[in-house]
């Protein structure tokens, strides 16, 4: 027996339908049934007095109830005797008052989602629902509820409604016509062509697409309110899917379109071709033959009249290749008509200098794409034409605008085509072959380029007679143009013919610094194509002529950079042992390498990206191996450069690897004594990582201690320098002691002036030996805390007979986030008017004035406040005598509060001013300063002038 001790109405009665009681009441009755405790049947029971009564509102409300409790149900709660006569009940409830219907609505739905769902039901609910509700009579909500329990069917009932037959499609477009709100537009185009497919729609297919071409083309405008993200291009995505949904749509539809697309509307037009290339997918060939001449005239028009714009123009391409593919099987006389019409059209614009030959070009192209039958009636009838015409013209703008054309169409058909089929193509190779030996380095890299997109179609003849032109194009320095052209058409010959690459490549003479320079540019676009090229490359890096070396390792580097997958680099070295032979080599020459710093810095690079290659274990076995060597030999022969080669094996190893080594205690040595500079950067690099990296507290003790006392018999620059390395190793990683060495870079400035570069070296990423990509602690807001700390400790230290201080605050500015700038900005004011007053270096005020250009360009309120203070001294830097790019800078900031759109009682008050300031500018001598004060005179004679 089940309970039912208070009544449903009386429950109700003072819960209005929106609240949280009525959902929580809800909540409690679909759970009593789910736990058995009621059933659906007893809950109609209890609310009879609400289903029947004589007024409506009363009625909408009970069944309201009730549809809230079935939604909360779960898909298996309802047995299917219950749902038979529930589902009874709903299809009678739809002869009911109109304000009842959308509840109704709304519990059909929840009933169709139900796994014990009658058979028959959706029939029964279908019909009544055509005889008895009026789709657009309805609010949106209930309409697109509507439209929600037709897409049910379609996805769970299609036998059902396709048992409908007729009656259903009636009703249905009785149901959709007229529907205007484009939120139930989207959903409803979004699966109304499977509808279409699904149904027969017999003698009403006409009316069906009558109902939905209405909306064709969409002609939809956002409102500034709509927040629901509906766009006319959303609409039109939808909509065409159902205009080409049958092929029974094809007469109309490309009628329709062909109609819309003489229109002058820029939406009529793109959404006509899509629709027409849409269409291609599902249309029969015989229904576009029918067209074919109609629909030729108007993509032709749109090509030729574009005017620019882009979209439609390439539209209207694909469109044309998509009509021409489909239609390509027919080869029927019309579709033969067609080609010709084409052709015939095109070669009448085929002259250089004729306005459409661009255009004509593009056709031509698309066409050839389209198909076999398409490209080869093209070619016949066009390539001989503008091979004449090349030979025949004597400019070289216009050859060359016809051999990009005549080659862009050729490698369309020889993407997918043998040129030797056609006896037209079969001068071509020799064509680009004669163009790649040409004077003029147009038309020489335009042949050069020509022979690489034909790579596969080139006889051997023409590849032997390109080969000794070859020899010349490696070592010879070219025009940028010529070179970028020949690397393209290196790499493709080589990925195809390697065995006869390579031999031109080895025989190579070289017989200057400049060629050398030239090949190895060449070796490293094709160096990972073929293992005996890599061979190659590295045999010329570990050879005995070191002056090949030192070009061959930089050639190398740029290799690895070029190459992102680590685990082809890590299979390509292993093949080679390329690690063990390259240190051996390093090590027998060492002393012969002493003085190439330059080399073994690209040599340490490369020796980085072989160890990030390998795991844990690998790296581990590899120091193990070489790092003693590397001490001992140091120890031997006091060498400096082994540092590159130690910074190559100890830079990218893992964290867990390099805390299971002691640092070498030569480092520091070479830090402090190297005569190299770039050996000096590389050990204060080298330390900087260990000390980042290194877990063992003691260990970076040590080193710190040992820094501290190899220091003080230095030199002031060495150590500033090595301070500046040590304080960035630290403060990335937050360590407790980086605040003392951040006061010491602080108070390094009163001693050396360029010890504020250091400032912008420690907050700079740029740097490998401390990146993530070599395994370094970068804590997080690791930038934040070291300028607050730094700002704070030189607004202490601040002293006006140098301008060091202020210019560490300015390199500092460029490397920071603006909103740290904007946070401190009114601590900052201050050095900032200084800097701009006294410093005269051109990287501290550039880095100023790019920092707040770039708060003006925002239109920032800070700039507003501190308009007195900055924009005067602004007008005086405009006429900063040494240096161009300060004057314009300036300059450009000026511009800047004429543009930002601050209000005109702040800035008004400067405009006599600044007019007088940059009045003087236009005297200068450089033309690019002329031109800014000219722009920026001009915003300020216009900013209170009435619009």
């Amino acid at each position: 027996m089940f309970k039912m001790e208070i009544s449903y109405p009386e429950i109700f009665k003072q819960v209005p339908k929106d609240s949280d009681d009525f959902q929580l009441q809800c909540n409690k009755l679909s759970k009593d049934i789910v736990d058995k405790q009621k059933t659906i049947l007893n809950v109609i029971e209890n609310l009879n007095s609400y289903l029947t009564d004589p007024s409506h509102h009363k009625r909408e409300y009970g069944t309201h109830i009730l549809s809230e409790v079935i939604s909360k149900l779960s898909s298996d709660a309802l047995s299917l005797q219950e749902l038979h006569f529930i589902n009874k009940f709903y299809t009678d409830r739809l002869r009911d008052h109109h304000e009842v219907i959308p509840a109704v609505l709304r519990g059909v739905l929840a009933l169709m989602s139900q796994k014990n769902y009658p058979d028959g039901g959706c029939t029964e609910m279908l019909s009544s629902l055509f005889q008895n509700v009026s789709c657009q009579q309805q609010q949106r909500g209930d309409r697109y509820n509507i439209y929600c329990i037709f897409k049910h069917c379609l996805e769970f009932r299609s036998d059902e409604i396709k048992s409908m037959g007729l009656d259903f499609v009636y009703g249905f477009i009785s149901a959709i016509d007229s529907e205007k709100d484009p939120r139930n537009l989207v959903f409803l185009f979004g699966w109304l062509p499977q509808l279409i497919r699904t149904v027969s729609l017999g003698h009403l297919k006409e009316e069906m697409f009558e109902t939905v071409s209405c909306y064709f083309p969409i002609d939809f405008r956002v409102s500034a309110q709509d927040s629901m993200g509906i766009t006319r291009e959303a609409l039109a995505e939808v909509l065409a899917p159902c205009l080409c949904a049958i092929d029974d749509f094809a007469s109309d539809c490309i009628g329709l379109a062909l109609e819309k697309l003489g229109s002058s509307m820029r939406i009529a037009k793109l959404d006509s071709l899509n629709v027409l290339k849409m269409g291609c997918g599902v249309f029969s060939e015989e229904s576009f033959l029918l067209h074919s001449t109609e629909l030729w005239a108007s993509i032709q028009k749109e090509v030729y009249s574009a005017s620019g714009d882009y979209e439609i123009e390439s539209l209207a391409l694909d469109t044309l290749s998509a009509i021409v593919s489909r239609i390509s099987s027919s080869n029927t006389d019309t579709f033969k008509a067609l080609l010709s019409n084409i052709t015939d059209t095109s070669k009448l614009n085929l002259r250089p200098d004729a306005k459409l030959f661009s255009a004509t070009g593009k056709i031509l192209e698309a066409v050839t794409k389209s198909s076999k039958v398409s490209a080869e009636h093209v070619i016949k009838q066009c390539i001989p034409l503008m091979m004449n015409t090349y030979q025949i013209v004597s400019t070289i703008p216009e050859r060359l605008i016809v051999f990009q054309q005549l080659i862009s169409i050729v490698a369309i058909y020889s993407k997918s085509y043998n040129l030797n089929e056609m006896e037209e193509l079969k001068l071509i190779p020799n064509l680009c072959l004669q163009a790649a030996i040409e004077d003029h380095p147009q038309i020489r890299a335009l042949g050069l380029k020509s022979l690489g997109i034909l790579h596969n179609a080139l006889s051997e003849e023409i590849r032997v007679n390109f080969y000794k032109s070859m020899r010349v194009y490696l070592v010879i320095k070219q025009e940028r143009i010529v070179r970028e052209a020949f690397h393209h058409c290196l790499i493709q010959l080589t990925s195809s013919y390697t065995k006869e690459v390579l031999p031109v490549i080895q025989e190579v003479q070289i017989s200057s610094e400049d060629d050398l320079i030239v090949f190895m540019d060449c070796l490293v676009e094709i160096a990972l194509i073929s293992d005996d090229i890599f061979q190659f490359l590295f045999q010329k890096c570990i050879g005995d002529d070191l002056n090949t070396s030192t070009h061959a390792f930089s050639a190398l580097k740029q290799v690895f950079i070029k190459q992102e997958s680590v685990e082809f680099l890590e299979n390509y070295l292993q093949k080679f042992d390329f690690l063990n032979v390259l240190i051996d080599w390093v090590f027998s020459k060492l002393e012969l390498l002493n003085t190439r710093d330059k080399m073994m810095k690209d040599v340490g690079e490369v020796l980085r990206v072989i160890v990030s290659c390998h795991n844990c274990d690998k790296q581990r076995i590899i120091v193990e191996k070489h790092l003693n060597r590397v001490i001992e030999l140091f120890g031997l022969n006091k060498i400096d450069v082994s540092v590159f080669v130690l910074s190559g094996l100890i830079v990218r190893l893992d964290r867990a690897v390099l805390s299971d080594f002691r640092m070498p205690d030569f480092i520091i040595e070479i830090a402090t004594k190297t005569t190299s500079e770039l050996v000096q950067v590389e050990a204060f690099q080298l330390i900087a990582n260990y000390l980042n990296k290194l877990d063992s507290e003691d260990e970076i003790t040590r080193i710190l201690v040992a820094i501290e006392t190899s220091s003080t018999n230095v030199d002031i620059a060495r150590q500033v320098g090595l301070c500046t390395w040590v304080t960035k190793a630290l403060v990335m990683r937050s360590h407790p002691q980086s605040d003392k060495w951040i006061n010491l870079m602080v108070s390094s400035l009163k001693m050396h002036a360029p010890a504020a570069m250091g400032f912008k070296i420690v907050l700079d990423e740029s740097y490998d030996a401390l990146s993530t990509k070599s395994n370094c602690q970068k804590r997080l807001l690791y930038k934040q805390r070291f300028f607050t700390q730094s700002t704070k400790s030189i607004n202490e230290a601040y002293d006006e007979t140098t301008t060091a201080h202020l210019c560490a605050i300015a390199y500092m500015l460029e490397e920071i986030p603006q909103t740290v700038i904007k946070m401190q900005f009114e601590q900052l004011i201050r050095f900032i008017s200084l800097g701009l007053d006294t410093i005269t270096e051109l990287k501290p005020l550039t880095a100023i004035f790019t920092t707040l250009d770039n708060l003006l360009q925002k239109k920032d309120p800070l700039m507003e406040s501190y308009i007195q203070t900055l924009l005067p001294r602004f007008l005086k830097l405009s006429a900063f005598k040494d240096s161009m790019y300060v004057r314009c800078s300036a300059i450009m900031c000026v511009s800047g509060y004429a543009t930002a759109g601050y209000p005109l009682h702040k800035v008004l008050p400067f405009k006599s001013d600044v007019i007088v300031a940059l009045g003087k500018c236009l005297d200068d001598p450089k033309r690019l300063v002329r031109n800014k004060a000219v722009a920026a005179r001009m915003y300020w004679y216009i900013m209170d002038e009435p619009i």
